[in-house]
């Protein structure tokens, strides 16, 4: 049903609030502040399309108004900013890969405006000052006949800052206690980590670092425990949602590996680019409903006296689908899977490479796309003097869009998936002449990046 509905939320909110808070309510009122292009993103086009909700979306970017007024026929469209008072202000309208975080210009925090600068500098891009009306939200409401409202739903200019994660491990006799003390709250979308899964990624890097051939057991687990606040985002409390935990949950195994670092630096590894997944959803070119997950994978990170592996997706341990098997399936064709050069974190012991991936729509009929992804801001870094791996992106059409959000491929479209490499261990220039050689004849590591990264002379 809801690649019929052309539903595109980030994270599912929408789902959870209407099984949990509506009880499936049908004909309410939503205004969406901040309604961008009308689908991507979006919290309020599912309760238009499956429960016959009225819908008003306001937003003041004229880049994507008109984009809005298309995908969202049969709702209330305001071109408009929300404000105390009417008039108009000053907006900053981004182009490109970083447009949704175009907002009233004096609302943009430093870190905000450090990130748009950071995203235009890596992935194209403009931004612009304009001049916008801004309206007060009672007037619309007024205008548009409406005395109440079910559901307010604004996106909230800078809360694209990044979250932090905290660890402090404690050695207490036999037993390793891990407190999450300084972790940043709990998120409105479904990111959020419970205790258990925190405690798994923990047990996982302790048992790694101290007892590897053990098969597991309830020894290697009832020495190690955990705390953390309560509904800090590693220890969410319903109702908070948590189906997509794996993309800040997973950082707890480098986090603790970090920790240990400290007192064991020789038998840490060095982080990995972990893994990403696509949901994808439409019709085959046979006719038969296609709903399915791409997994893949960056690169494994370096330890010492080891390169880290190529598209491994530590420290989860998925498995990807068959080439053949993913287009039969799909009928979408993979016309490029490749290592990327490069990617994997240089060292004495290098991190290991990611890949980029091209997935060609060829089933005659538009899909929709889900990406959940970490490691496009924050790369896998290195140990001992390693140097960090390449970071992720996914992009359509050459053109690269948001990790975390759904999209539609038409007939034809590709999605490229661009997977990073793992972090290296020791520094580059310490690396064995002879391993260089063998990157450089296998196509890791190019001649211009082992002269500018390894010191290469020849």
């Amino acid at each position: 049903m809801l690649e019929s509905l052309g539903y595109s939320s980030q994270l599912g909110q929408d789902l959870f609030l209407d099984r949990h808070v509506f009880a499936e309510l049908s004909g309410g009122v939503v205004v969406d502040v901040g309604a961008h292009d009308g689908v991507t993103f979006s919290n309020s086009v599912f309760f238009e399309r499956a429960r016959g909700w009225t819908a008003v979306c306001i937003e003041p970017n004229p880049t994507v108004f008109a984009a809005l007024q298309e995908n969202r026929p049969d709702a209330a469209c305001v071109q408009s900013a929300i404000g105390a008072a009417a008039g108009s202000a000053e907006f900053t309208a981004i182009t490109g890969y970083g447009e949704m975080l175009s907002g009233l210009t004096d609302r943009l925090g430093s870190r905000h405006n450090a990130r748009i600068d950071r995203d235009i500098s890596r992935h194209g891009g403009s931004k612009t000052t304009i001049e916008v009306e801004v309206r007060r939200l009672d007037s619309i409401l007024r205008e548009h006949g409406i005395r109440k409202v079910d559901l307010l739903t604004i996106d909230v200019e800078g809360g694209e800052d990044s979250l932090r994660l905290a660890i402090r491990l404690d050695v207490i006799g036999d037993r390793i206690h891990a407190d999450f003390t300084g972790t940043s709250p709990v998120l409105n979308m479904g990111i959020n980590v419970p205790i258990g899964y925190s405690k798994a990624f923990v047990v996982y890097a302790v048992k790694c670092v101290t007892t590897p051939a053990i098969p597991n057991n309830i020894g290697c687990v009832t020495p190690i425990t955990v705390s953390a606040p309560d509904n800090c985002i590693l220890n969410a409390l319903p109702p908070y949602p948590t189906g997509g935990r794996h993309v800040i949950g997973h950082f707890v195994n480098p986090l603790t590996m970090g920790a240990l670092a400290q007192i064991v630096p020789d038998k840490v590894q060095a982080e990995s680019g972990m893994m990403s997944l696509v949901n994808i959803q439409g019709r085959h070119r046979d006719g038969r409903g296609v709903s399915s997950i791409y997994f893949s994978s960056g690169g494994f990170g370096a330890l010492k006296g080891i390169d880290g592996l190529p598209t491994m997706p530590s420290p989860s341990n998925m498995t990807g689908t068959p080439v053949e098997v993913w287009e039969d399936i799909t009928g979408m064709s993979v016309r490029r899977k490749a290592l990327l050069a490069n990617s994997g974190g240089p060292g004495e012991f290098r991190g290991g490479l990611g890949q980029v991936i091209e997935l060609v729509n060829d089933t005659g009929n538009e899909l929709t796309i889900s990406c959940l992804s970490g490691r496009t801001q924050f790369a896998a870094q290195g140990l001992a003097g390693g140097q960090p791996g390449a970071l992720r992106a996914c992009l359509i059409n050459g053109t690269a869009v948001h990790p975390k959000g759904r999209y539609f491929l038409k007939p034809g479209d590709v999605l490229t998936l661009v997977e990073p490499g793992g972090g290296g261990f020791g520094p580059a220039e310490k690396r064995a002449p002879a391993r260089l050689a063998d990157d450089m004849r296998e196509g890791f590591v190019t001649l211009e990046a082992a002269r500018r990264d390894y010191g290469f002379s020849g």
